[in-house]
């Protein structure tokens, strides 16, 4: 049968692994996006440091999910590799000539779909930038930068398909700081994963054939909800779990940023998840297809990581409604555009409604009832806890659940949250067969009698008594933007920043990737001098009323060389800044396209002359290559 859900594990300890060190791990940024210095250098060494950290049992595994599946667990995609490996002392380190250095490190899991790595201790001095890619190089996260420092001292990344995850760190040379890159968990990945997996021949991801995207005609009504429904990757012990849940308002409108699952998801091998755990918990938003069809590729979204333990109902559902309720450990971004969803406590039957949920992990669906919910118990607990629910087919398929379902919200026909999934037998085998919900209205005060144990202290914290409420988006919150007079300049040369944030903020905090200032605190800095060519990333964090927002723009600022005299009559002097002293390669073609000779000269660390006197007159391009940056300069040859 189908899956999911709810009652104990079964798994037992047989795994096999390489062990060293349990970690504890937490990501809380987005993927500023980038690219890794070393594939700007074809010539450079790939002979760097490679570990192998062990494999899985899957004879075993197998048995285990075969059991567990049928039992109603949450459903499982990974296992835990457990390590203790200091990037910078393992990894290798290679100079890259007036630049900086790079440390790279090669891990591999023989067998693995696709790693997650978690470090227990991470920080990145100012300038560092950190990324991970797969073995070919075309799937990539980063660059991780300082902003994505935390007071804990806690990092982790999602998933990178393939056996092997690449570790690749940048310091430039002017940086000096502590930094520290302790890898001390992966997340083995041997199922369900297919959404990142090129070959994967299911079309893409690795729910079944009947589910229906979001985005397809059965959703147009409930865009605004599904941007709070996200993909959760549940951390748990030595296990991970793909599991759904959604973000929830509040009688206070105050955004605090609650997300409801089920209890189940946080349960394994007879204890629930700890604070460790839940730091590790990686919550998926917008991750769908953009259209009805299934994408040929994997769309972009946006991932939060670490939540904090407030409430739970129902010990797994068989003592009551099986919900488990969460906060996220800070604000959601603005530019994630979240919905927090409104919700109805009231115990009234719906005709009709919808769940959204991310079934096996994969993209964003929607499964529709046009049959009114029915009161039922829950695996005999004699409690009036669940709903029962049968899906009905729809214009493009039979929408049903599966495994990583665990937690998706049952909508009524106002739009509002009255349920979430605990488990049953609809399958697309066979599409008619119950699925069972928590209700809302169990959920909200029927489990228990304190904080800990129902929803009513944490959505209605002023008690008010309010029977329903309606979702709400962000508003008058900061959202970080900016704008310059120009992002191309000759070196030493300046640009003026404009802030156009949103949302009133009243504090700017402004970091410029070898910039002078490096950092300012104005509104709209003015006369921000660069010194060496290249391309450099400015970053702007912005402080409300409400909220802090921060934008990275990678690569932002193109500091070009200064050629002079330029016209010239036969001699050109380069200039690259007074900060460089990169690998420099020069190239000059005429107006063709061809290449032609002609005579260079390092003057000194940062100037070169060209002589072109026995040259005919004429338009010439300079290609000047570096460490740092590609540039093609037009010079105008007059005799």
């Amino acid at each position: 049968m189908n899956r999911l859900f709810a009652i104990r594990e079964l798994f037992l300890p047989i795994l096999t692994f390489t062990l060293l060190v349990m970690a504890k791990c937490v990501f809380s940024q987005l993927n500023p996006g980038g690219e890794p210095p070393s594939f700007l250098y074809p010539g450079i060494d790939d002979n760097f440091q490679i570990i192998y950290v062990g494999g899985i049992d899957y004879e075993s595994i197998r048995n285990e999910d075969e059991r567990n599946d049928k039992n109603g667990n949450p459903y499982r995609y990974g296992v835990v590799l457990e390590t203790d490996i200091d990037v910078t002392e393992a990894g290798t380190i290679t100079a890259l000539p007036g630049s900086g250095r790079i440390w790279r490190l090669k891990l591999v899991a023989t067998g693995a779909l696709a790693l997650g790595l978690c470090f227990d201790r991470f920080h990145l001095p100012e300038g560092g930038k950190l990324f991970f890619y797969s073995e070919d190089g075309s799937y990539v996260r980063g660059a991780y930068t300082s902003i994505n420092n935390s007071s804990s001292g806690i990092f982790a990344a999602e998933l990178i398909p393939g056996e092997s995850v690449t570790i690749e760190y940048f310091e430039p040379d002017n940086i000096i700081g502590e930094k520290e890159i302790l890898l001390s968990e992966m997340i083995y990945a041997y199922r369900s994963v297919g959404f990142i997996l090129e070959n994967n021949d299911r079309n893409f991801g690795d729910s079944d054939f009947c589910e229906v995207n979001i985005n397809c005609s059965e959703g147009s009504s409930w865009q605004d909800q599904k941007k709070g429904v996200v993909k959760i990757s549940a951390k748990n012990g030595g296990v991970a779990y793909w599991c759904t849940g959604v973000l929830l308002n509040n009688q206070r409108n105050d955004y605090e940023p609650y997300i409801i699952t089920a209890d189940h998801c946080a349960y394994h091998l007879g204890h629930y998840a700890d604070e460790n755990d839940l730091n590790k918990w990686i919550f998926y938003f917008n991750y769908e297809a953009a259209e009805c069809e299934n994408p040929d590729q994997e769309p972009g979204f946006q991932t939060l990581v670490g939540a904090t333990f407030r409430s739970q109902g129902g010990n797994t559902g068989s003592t009551g409604s099986d919900f488990y309720l969460v906060e996220l450990n800070q604000q959601i971004p603005a530019s994630v555009n979240p919905f927090f969803n409104g919700w109805d406590r009231e115990d009234i039957s719906s005709p009709s409604g919808v769940t959204i949920h991310h079934p096996m992990g994969d993209l964003k669906k929607i499964s529709t009832y046009t049959t009114p919910l029915v009161t039922v118990q829950w695996l005999g607990n004699g409690l009036p806890s669940h709903w029962k629910v049968t899906w009905s087919e729809t214009e493009n398929n039979h929408g049903v659940t599966e495994g990583g379902s665990s937690g998706s919200p049952l909508y009524d026909l106002e739009g509002f949250v009255v349920g979430t999934l605990t488990g049953g037998e609809a399958s697309c085998q066979y599409p008619t067969g119950p699925d069972y919900y928590g209700k809302f209205s169990y959920h909200w005060e029927s489990n228990g009698d304190d904080p800990q144990s129902r929803l009513k202290d944490w959505l209605d914290p002023d008690n008010t008594g309010i029977p329903n409420l309606n979702g709400i988006y962000y508003e008058n919150l900061a959202v970080a933007n900016f704008t310059t007079d120009t992002n191309a300049i000759p070196v030493k040369g300046s640009i003026d920043f404009t802030d156009i944030s949103s949302g009133d903020p009243y504090q700017w905090e402004w970091i410029f990737q070898r910039g002078a200032p490096q950092t300012s605190i104005d509104q709209n800095p003015t006369n921000v001098q660069y010194h060496s060519i290249g391309k450099f990333d400015v970053t702007l964090i912005v402080t409300g009323e409400m909220n802090s927002d921060t934008i990275t723009k990678t690569d932002y600022i193109s500091v070009e060389p200064v050629i002079s005299p330029n016209p010239t009559n036969g001699i050109v002097k380069v200039f690259l800044g007074d900060e460089y002293s990169g690998n420099v390669q020069m190239k000059l073609f005429n107006n063709f396209g061809a290449e032609v000779k002609a005579r260079i000269q390092k003057l000194s660390f940062s100037a070169y002359y060209i002589d072109l006197s026995q040259n005919r007159a004429g338009v010439y391009y300079l290609e000047v290559s570096s460490d740092e940056a590609n540039s093609v300069q037009k010079i105008s040859y007059i005799k």
